[in-house]
């Protein structure tokens, strides 16, 4: 699978119409903050240019959100995606990919080689220190995570022109802000921010980068004057602003996730790991077990690089998680 999400396909293999679907191959709020209250406001300005004010408010509000500190800089993409098919042309010199299954960021490196590390602390650091290191923080779809202290010490290592480069998608569901606030201006890293992971609207297409502002320069450069939409710009500053949706939200994924996980674990799956938006189950079969859901209308995630393996995304109410306990009990 190449991302989850996309029921085109499972939708004419197994006959299932759309409505019947139950989506758990992403790794999203199935709970969306709810743009839908912003009503016209959302996108009554899509007849003219996103204005320079209305960018300026959306930074603001991204930098309270993530505790960037003052001296570190802030930039809005159209999602984090642009953000990691940038990067090969402006991360100088060797590079090592800590093990990930976001396929995006072997692509963006094809032809160059990378090295491939595990995603630990230990096997990074015995990475020479001319290579730039890339992961995702924490991992997908283990759920790993490299805590802020060895990652700026990782960062200090470095020599020459190479960096670190964090993608912290999975972090905003977490009561802690992540790596921003214990970097500075000396650390060689860049922070890539998915908005649409926790907030649940992919589809606003909005991401961030954080990091001293000679690291981020050439992005802002190759993304123009006019970086994001401005239906994202209105959604994005409200969401990231609305403090008591965040502490609600981020309580709520985490009763959900540990009943998710009882659920997986009592259908005789064993946990490999996840976060507060999805659960790793170990499974000899797990082509055969992603095909049987899928046969229910339920579609999961599996990878090829990792055939024992399979990932369940949060259902949305009590009638989701029944309806994935019954298929599960079934197999």
């Amino acid at each position: 699978m190449r991302h989850g999400g996309d029921l085109g396909d499972p939708i004419r293999r197994y006959k299932v119409p759309e409505a019947d679907w139950l989506d758990l191959s992403t790794g999203v709020n199935p709970h969306p903050w709810p743009a839908h209250r912003m009503g016209a406001a959302a996108l009554g300005r899509i007849d003219r240019l996103p204005a320079r004010a209305d960018l300026d408010r959306l930074i603001s509000a991204a930098r309270a959100f993530h505790a960037v500190p003052p001296d570190l800089g802030l930039i809005a993409a159209p999602g984090t995606e642009p953000l990691i098919r940038l990067l090969p042309d402006l991360v100088p010199g060797p590079v090592a990919l800590a093990d990930t299954s976001y396929r995006s960021y072997g692509e963006a490196w094809r032809g160059a080689h990378p090295a491939r590390v595990a995603h630990d602390g230990a096997a990074l650091s015995a990475l020479p220190s001319g290579h730039s290191i890339v992961l995702v923080n924490p991992n997908n779809p283990d759920g790993h995570a490299v805590s802020p202290i060895d990652l700026r010490a990782l960062a200090g290592r470095r020599t020459g022109k190479a960096l670190v480069v964090v993608d912290e998608a999975f972090a905003d569901v977490e009561d802690e802000p992540g790596l921003a606030p214990h970097l500075d201006l000396e650390c060689p890293v860049l922070v890539f921010k998915s908005f649409g992971k926790f907030f649940g609207l992919p589809g606003i297409r909005l991401g961030f980068a954080i990091g001293p502002d000679r690291l981020l320069a050439p992005l802002r450069l190759r993304l123009g004057d006019w970086p994001v939409s401005a239906p994202a710009l209105a959604i994005g500053t409200a969401a990231l602003l609305d403090t008591a949706w965040h502490g609600e939200t981020r309580r709520a994924l985490a009763t959900a996730s540990e009943r998710l996980r009882s659920l997986v674990e009592g259908a005789g799956l064993a946990v490999a790991g996840g976060c507060r938006l999805f659960v790793l189950a170990a499974a000899p079969d797990a082509p055969s077990v992603h095909a049987r859901l899928a046969a229910r209308g339920i579609w999961t995630r599996i990878f090829d690089d990792r055939p024992g393996l399979i990932r369940i995304g949060l259902p949305p109410d009590d009638r989701g998680f029944a309806r994935l306990e019954a298929a599960l009990a079934s197999l």
